[in-house]
């Protein structure tokens, strides 16, 4: 009686045993899944963080190359002739209401369709238009020539002269120098028109073109 009493208390140690090695085997098993869980989300996170450094590292090289196009542009050893050189040929578009992109991406696209150095969107009682600037006037010439290829002529890129500026009714106009001007209500229109489109000294209004003709 008392050895059979012996041998099912080892039994039950032996069971004992076996569930808490199980037991523990269970544990270890599950705390090795959490190490390796977590040393993946880490290597994960560093693997993002890495990737914004290298984006945000991509993105000052891209605006420090603009910022140092944009001083060659406007370098201040540039005398006052230069500049006006550097911006004389010219051509300008009205923008349909249909082109709905922004600013940004409408200057973009025509720089690049029409090999223009430079370009800007201005609006004039709510109408929007784009003037684009070339180094020479071969440049000027074989962009109005692909205009013409792409769009009707009333809807292309139309020649600017320096001394243009476009009205409140969308039509290009000549400005003259002149030195004593009267200074009515048109004229003062036209050169406030003038100054934020060109920039420049007194004017008056001339010769009066219909971009849209």
């Amino acid at each position: 009686m008392q050895n059979t009493e012996i041998l099912e208390k080892f039994e039950d140690m032996k069971k004992n045993m076996a569930d808490g090695s199980l037991t523990n085997g269970l544990v270890i098993q599950d705390l090795e899944n959490r190490i390796r869980n977590l040393e993946a989300d880490v290597t994960a996170k560093k693997r993002i963080i890495l990737e914004k450094s290298e984006t945000n590292n991509a993105l000052w090289e891209k605006i420090k190359a603009l910022e140092i196009k944009e001083e060659k542009m406007f370098s201040s050893r540039l005398s006052y002739s230069d500049i006006k050189d550097k911006f004389h040929w010219q051509a300008v578009k009205r923008l349909e209401l249909d082109v709905q992109h922004d600013d940004t991406t409408v200057i973009k696209d025509m720089v690049k369709t029409f090999h223009a150095f430079f370009g800007k969107i201005i609006r004039v009682k709510g109408m929007r238009f784009i003037i684009l600037y070339f180094n020479t006037e071969t440049h000027l010439m074989n962009a109005i020539n692909e205009s013409a290829k792409i769009n009707d002529i009333s809807q292309g890129l139309w020649l600017k002269k320096e001394n243009d500026f476009i009205d409140e009714n969308g039509e290009l106009k000549e400005l003259t120098k002149r030195s004593n001007y009267k200074n009515d209500a048109s004229r003062s229109n036209a050169f406030c028109m003038k100054w934020e489109q060109q920039g420049g000294p007194s004017t008056h209004s001339a010769l009066s073109r219909r971009h849209n003709q």
